[in-house]
């Protein structure tokens, strides 16, 4: 970076800090009168998008009944999905409240933006401003709560864009009664596409191989579900070849309102490792299996979970790591298990059927049910601590913790379990 792009960068910050200070003084002497709350919509990932809006709604439901009030969401002119931006915008403007306003739309919204990313920045990584502030007060939004009550408000399809979802659907050979699974294997080729010029190659600890899940997509094809890879580009094309197969990055039928489409209606979500475009599937109910899971949580932003973590090994003496020491190492970059000579086993093909079967069968069950291996398991992880900072509810709040994919507990409980 040259001296005058640092004198510019340095400049804008310091405008930018200036005008929060200003609006904030306002919206204080504001406060006797009339209690103001900013946020923005962070629309440039879908990840980010729907968990951290989702969170920003949710904890508006116990406020919406407080009088001399107004929460304000600014909705940036760029966004991940053109579908899910109508879709916030107006299942926001329906709050009581609640106003919106748009930069594409309003200047007022394009003036004030930059404020409230610089508002959102403060509260999200130092905690300021929280009382003047609406929106997620994390960067990890609902994904990593758990929170069910109260509820998240859903998004709808109008008749318009339900009319046009099966249409689309019915290109690629989907109808309304067709049951069909939505698989998404993460890989580089998405943040490659929209960020071509950064190296992502940190982020390469969560890409589990593709060929893990050739067999349980051929299981699902056997006992007649269509499966749909899901995503709108990917490095390869899966190798399966099949009738009731639709590999949806490499199909002509894409678009914005398809992406949601599909996963909204999908029997079950499965996740080969947590990535954005999983929160699709999230934001409408979809019961869910999340395979390789990496690094471990507790929490997942639906009551119908499976999960299936990776196991960590100590590279020097090939040991997989207990609970408590995988749990110290819940790093979030490549080159940090590296550093710590952590070495990563990803599930095997036949962990990650098993669990997609028992999320299969146990569709109708009721998820609070917990054998004693699933209740010691989930025991031991809130003595560790890892519950304390995703409970961030209003008391009384409900949350919800996934199931441990039964295979994969039995195989590795002794590992998993032990102090060592």
């Amino acid at each position: 970076m040259s001296i005058v792009e640092f004198g510019i960068q340095s400049a804008s910050r310091w405008v930018r800090q200036s005008a929060l200070w200003g609006v904030i003084l306002a919206l204080q002497v504001l406060r006797p009168v009339w209690k103001i709350r900013l946020a923005k919509f962070r629309s440039e990932k879908l990840g980010h998008f729907i968990s951290e809006a989702d969170l920003a709604l949710a904890l508006l439901v116990p406020k919406q009944e407080e009088k001399r009030s107004t929460d304000v969401f600014f909705m940036p002119s760029q966004a991940c999905n053109e579908q899910l931006r109508t879709m916030y915008l107006r299942l926001a403007s329906e709050l009581p409240n609640v106003r919106t306003f748009d930069c594409r739309s309003s200047r007022i919204a394009r003036l004030l933006l930059p404020v409230v990313s610089e508002m959102t920045l403060r509260v999200q990584t130092r905690g300021q401003f929280r009382s003047f502030f609406c929106g997620s007060p994390t960067t990890s939004g609902l994904s990593h709560t758990g929170l069910l009550t109260p509820r998240r408000p859903k998004l709808t399809f109008t008749q318009e864009e339900i009319n046009k979802g099966w249409e689309a659907c019915a290109r690629l050979g989907l109808s309304p009664t067709t049951p069909y699974i939505c698989i998404h294997v993460r890989d580089e080729a998405y943040l490659k596409e929209v960020h071509p010029h950064k190296d992502w190659s940190y982020h390469d600890y969560r890409n589990p191989e593709l060929c893990s899940y050739e067999g349980v997509v051929r299981e699902l094809l056997d006992e007649g579900f269509w499966v749909v890879r899901m995503g709108r580009v990917a490095e390869r094309k899966f190798p399966t070849n099949h009738a009731r197969f639709i590999d949806y990055p490499f199909c002509d039928e894409q678009s914005d309102l398809l992406d949601v489409f599909l996963y909204a209606h999908a029997q079950l979500g499965i996740a080969g490792s947590a990535s954005g475009i999983d929160q699709i599937g999230y934001a409408f109910d979809v019961p869910a299996v999340v395979t390789n899971l990496i690094p471990f949580e507790p929490f997942m932003p639906v009551s119908r979970v499976y999960v299936c973590p990776v196991l960590l090994r100590n590279r020097t003496t090939g040991d997989v790591l207990g609970l408590e020491e995988m749990l110290r190492h819940n790093h979030l970059t490549t080159g940090a298990y590296e550093r710590h000579g952590i070495e990563i086993q990803r599930n095997s093909p036949e962990e990650i059927s098993c669990t997609v079967r028992e999320a299969l069968d146990n569709q109708e069950g009721d998820m609070r049910s917990c054998n004693d291996q699933q209740s010691m398991f989930w025991t031991k992880v809130r003595q560790l601590g890892l519950f304390d900072a995703a409970e961030i509810g209003p008391p009384g709040s409900v949350y919800a913790t996934p199931k441990i994919g039964a295979a994969f507990l039995n195989a590795h409980w002794n590992e998993l379990m032990s102090n060592g």
